[in-house]
């Protein structure tokens, strides 16, 4: 997706016109959630403790 498709899609999906309207909808958003990503793995078997390897 090239910028220009990026922007017809704000502006279809969103109402999102302009900078102006895309820099306003950042600022009020509640962000992303990425807790799931960062939280230790939780139940389950560890299969890269019991293989002894080391994350990246």
């Amino acid at each position: 997706m090239n910028a220009a498709d990026m922007r017809a899609f704000l502006r279809e999906e969103f109402g999102i016109m302009n900078d102006e309207d895309f820099e306003m909808a950042v600022n009020v958003s509640t962000g992303i959630d990425l807790g799931i990503f960062t939280q230790p793995f939780k139940g389950g078997v560890n299969n890269d403790k019991l293989k002894k390897r080391i994350p990246a």
